[in-house]
């Protein structure tokens, strides 16, 4: 079965919303598409929603595998007598792309209601105001209600959580959707546990839905004191650096259809002392098994990013970690694009670096 066969479950995981702390949409979706594939899933007390699949022996060493479910939005924190609601940033959305993009306002019963970010018209713009970033504070969503009465009734409140309007397309082989970040990798590490299911591992492998990645990334480290892993993955979107804006920047290879970022290095300038350190020896396997399977790669480090690894690695007496990079176009805005080439590359390199870890492998340091 091709991947463009599965596509509806990739779309299913888009639409769903689950922004950082308020993800349990998203915990029921990925518990229930988990369970197909191992009897053994749970869901910690934070959310983070974990399916183990054992290996063939039983003293083997235990894999992390980790994918964010969360998704960047907002969260609803004044409702104005007139209908109007005001909204706080949950995660990094841009300023720059509000006005008069539609969005979802969700009610306690699960209900979307379609909105917009308003925008003033051009014609009572001034000329400075229409080339205004208008900041998140002075903006404001219009979902079509005339009162906070009729806001209240129908189940939004202060706090109610805020997405992007789904919007799913495939052209060729280019995704285009919200939520690429981070949906396109939970949706390969399933379609890795379909490959994995059945087969004998060399390691027991923890598949986990991490929760609150883009408010903090400390789900993962609350699921790595939970698994107790000997090494970890951390796959995430990655920047694509083939748009006019970027092109000679020479910040990293990542491009659509170049194949995976295998990042050693990482660390946010905004969050001094954030990053993540790989292992060599373990960034070494991960080379190793792309050209071994003749799967396109490309060698990564990142700056202003951070993933599930840079916690994770500091969970217990540490934990060796290595990130994966899908390349991904226009993250954290509302439409982000991917490829199912390097989508499928993805699920075929985590496939076979589980199939091919050494029982023994030295992750050691010295």
């Amino acid at each position: 079965m091709s991947l463009i066969d599965q596509i509806d479950i990739l779309e299913e995981l888009c639409a769903t919303p689950g922004i950082a702390g308020l993800e349990d949409p998203m915990v029921r979706l990925v518990r229930r598409l988990m369970s197909q594939y191992t009897d053994d899933v749970c869901v910690d007390k934070l959310g983070n929603v974990i399916g183990r699949m054992p290996a063939a022996q039983p003293d083997a060493k235990t894999l992390l595998i980790a994918a964010h479910m969360d998704e960047i939005g907002f969260v609803v924190r004044h409702i104005r007598d007139d209908g109007f609601i005001s909204v706080f940033k949950c995660g990094y959305p841009l300023d720059r792309v509000l006005p008069s993009t539609p969005v979802a306002v969700h009610s306690d019963e699960g209900t979307a209601h379609h909105a917009i970010f308003a925008i003033k018209s051009h014609h009572v713009s001034t000329p400075e105001e229409r080339f205004q970033v208008i900041p998140i504070e002075d903006s404001y969503i219009d979902a079509g209600f005339e009162s906070a009465e009729a806001v209240a009734a129908a189940g939004i409140h202060v706090g109610s959580p805020v997405t992007w309007w789904p919007n799913f397309r495939v052209k060729g082989d280019q995704i285009m959707t919200k939520t690429l970040d981070n949906r396109l990798c939970v949706f390969a590490v399933l379609q890795m546990m379909a490959a994995l299911k059945g087969r004998d591992l060399p390691v027991n492998v923890a598949c986990v839905g991490t929760v609150q990645e883009e408010f903090s990334c400390k789900g993962a480290v609350v699921a790595a004191y939970n698994v107790k892993p000997d090494m970890a993955v951390a796959i995430d979107v990655t920047i694509s650096m083939d748009t006019p804006e970027l092109q000679g920047q020479e910040l990293s290879e990542a491009r659509l259809g170049g194949g995976i970022a295998i990042n050693s290095f990482g660390y946010h300038p905004t969050l001094p002392f954030v990053g993540t350190t790989a292992n060599p020896k373990l960034v070494q396997q991960m080379v190793a098994t792309a050209e071994r399977h003749e799967l396109p790669y490309v060698r990564t480090i990142s700056s202003r990013i951070m993933t599930d690894a840079s916690w994770m690695q500091y969970v217990g007496d540490g934990v060796p970690v290595v990130e994966l990079g899908i390349p991904c176009r226009y993250c954290h805005s509302p439409t982000e694009v991917a490829t199912i080439t390097d989508t499928q590359t993805a699920i075929d390199l985590l496939t076979n670096f589980v199939l091919d870890l050494p029982p023994d492998l030295d992750l050691s340091r010295g």
